[in-house]
């Protein structure tokens, strides 16, 4: 689960590491899928054109695609406390 919060793009590169550093030419697929698994992480139901808009996300920067995944993550993590609390 990527989570962040991100003070700088220093680390979100840092924590991109694991798609920077995958095969060349495998960047989107490798971004589509850590964006697909935040979704589903945070229970977020893909339907056919959120997944269009997914891929078209996954050929973004991969530090870009990672600071969305964190977004996601955090939004989730927030809503579940707030429900838990309140």
């Amino acid at each position: 689960m990527i989570a962040g919060p991100f003070e700088t793009q220093r680390q979100a590169i840092d924590t991109a590491r694991v798609v920077i550093d995958s095969p060349l030419g495998s960047w989107d697929a490798a971004s589509q899928r850590l964006l697909e698994d935040a979704c589903a992480a945070a229970g977020v139901q893909l339907a056919g054109y959120d997944r269009q808009i997914v891929a078209w996300m996954s050929t973004w920067e991969p530090w870009v695609v990672v600071v969305i995944c964190g977004l996601i993550s955090r939004a989730h993590q927030a809503g579940k406390a707030s429900s838990e609390g309140g």
